[in-house]
């Protein structure tokens, strides 16, 4: 039986406001959709411009705040009776050569210096790579002082600063040494690489023990110059880096004693021109590190300099970096072979040494991934400070010449 025409058009009418409610309300949903898209969009045009406005300083101590880390070096000062000691401890340089580089007033007191050191014998192997490292920075005065003038530093590249100053003097200290290697060059450890963590270090300092390296024992970084940008950017680098390091290395520990686990210290050592700072970084306690200055320590660019005590500030602090590393070589070695009489212990009914439990002392390491757009903006940062202490010495020598 066919409908009727009344009750078909009461169906017809049903549909039409079915089908015009369900438009009103794709209508709503769509709205509602657009104005979340809004919002998104919104609050990641916010993001992006906080991002960007966030220095690299601020990013810095943001980072190392997300890890657990208390830069001390950067805030507070170092005592220097303290320093004096440490330098001290390390002392390796040459008391008599010492003597002459006091007297460096003038070309002929540092020709005197040279020919003292020309003549002194060394009476140990360590006092003959020190005598190296004086012969080579005296002869740079004397035969080319052009080197350290304020026209050729500013051509200098980081590549020109390990060539010609820094890499001749940590090779000549550590070359040597079948405990310590260098290895220079935007190279990464595999801590770090296990991490995804594609730091490329210009110098990595590694523990060496026969036939392979044991351990990464410190970081190093080298900058043409100190600027803002620069300073952060690479001391976040190698301050990551090192919390890997310190972490593997306590893991591996297997028989660490709790009692001196706040005396493991990992070695930063950060370069800009020719200027050096050794930091260490260590545990201050359960799930939180620090991060300390050993020393300053600076390549000596005038007569001045060599007479106020920067060439055997240069050998202390080398030799301050070398101890440290030996003293993780030896605290590494005696946590992984723990001596024993089972004899004895079984004798005596004593319980086996307690292992190291490095889950209760670390925390994970926290690291943003940076794309190619990050170094490309440290570039034009550091370009524009560059060119803001240009304008500024510039200002300062024709106020001189006025």
């Amino acid at each position: 039986m066919r409908p009727s025409k009344r009750r078909n058009d009461e169906i017809t009418s049903a549909l039409v406001e079915v089908t015009d409610e369900k438009i009103l309300l794709q209508a709503a949903v769509e709205q509602q959709r657009l104005r979340q898209l809004r919002n998104e969009i919104t609050n990641e045009d916010s993001t992006v411009a906080k991002a960007k406005k966030e220095t690299k300083k601020k990013k810095y101590f943001r980072i190392l705040m997300e890890n657990d880390i208390d830069d001390c070096s950067m805030t507070a000062k170092i005592n220097q009776t303290k320093r004096k000691k440490l330098q001290h401890a390390y002392d390796n340089n040459i008391g008599a050569v010492v003597k002459k580089f006091k007297a460096v007033k003038n070309e002929k007191g540092l020709k005197a210096a040279l020919e003292e050191c020309l003549s002194s014998a060394a009476k140990t192997e360590k006092e003959e790579l020190v005598l190296r490292i004086y012969k080579f920075i005296l002869q740079m005065h004397v035969e080319k002082q052009r080197v350290f003038s304020k026209e050729y530093r500013s051509l200098y590249s980081e590549f020109d600063l390990q060539v010609k100053f820094w890499g001749y003097v940590f090779e000549t200290y550590f070359g040597n040494n079948p405990k310590i290697l260098l290895h220079w060059g935007d190279t990464m450890s595999n801590v770090c690489k296990k991490m995804n963590l594609r730091f490329k270090l210009d110098l990595r300092l590694l523990v060496w023990k026969e036939d392979a390296a044991i351990f990464d024992g410190g970081t190093g970084e080298v900058a043409k110059k100190a600027t803002t940008a620069k300073l952060y950017s690479d001391r976040l680098k190698s301050v990551i880096a090192t919390k890997c390091h310190l972490n593997e290395f306590l893991t591996s520990a297997t028989y660490l004693k709790e009692s001196i686990v706040t005396e493991v210290r990992f070695p930063v050592v950060q370069i800009m021109g020719l200027d050096a700072h050794l930091c260490t970084m260590r545990l201050k306690g359960k799930k939180s590190y620090i991060l300390e200055e050993v020393c300053s320590f600076h390549f000596p660019v005038s007569l001045f300099g060599i007479r106020s005590g920067g060439i055997e500030n240069l050998i202390n602090g080398l030799s301050a970096l070398e101890g440290i590393l030996l003293e993780l070589e030896r605290i590494y070695e005696e946590a992984r072979n723990y001596e024993e009489d089972s004899m004895e212990r079984v004798a005596h009914g004593n319980k086996r040494p307690q292992k190291f439990l490095s889950k209760d002392w670390l925390t994970d390491v926290k690291m943003e991934e940076d794309g190619e757009e990050d170094g490309e903006e440290d570039e034009e940062e550091e370009e524009v400070e560059e060119e803001e202490e240009e304008e500024e010495e510039e200002d300062e020598e024709e106020e001189e010449d006025e």
